[in-house]
């Protein structure tokens, strides 16, 4: 069993919750893309019904 110092801990924590942020981000603005490319489609959709 490895054992681990109080500053290798935190820097794995850090790395770590670092890692998800970025992930988390990209997450975001992938959202953000697809709405943004989808809308105009469900503009033509919508914008095709007739009263």
């Amino acid at each position: 069993m490895i054992r681990l110092t109080w500053k290798q801990k935190i820097g794995a924590v850090t790395g770590n919750a670092l890692e998800f942020y970025d992930i988390a981000e990209y997450v975001v603005w992938g959202i953000f893309a697809l709405c943004f490319l989808v809308r105009p489609l469900g503009g033509l959709v919508i914008g095709d019904y007739r009263y």
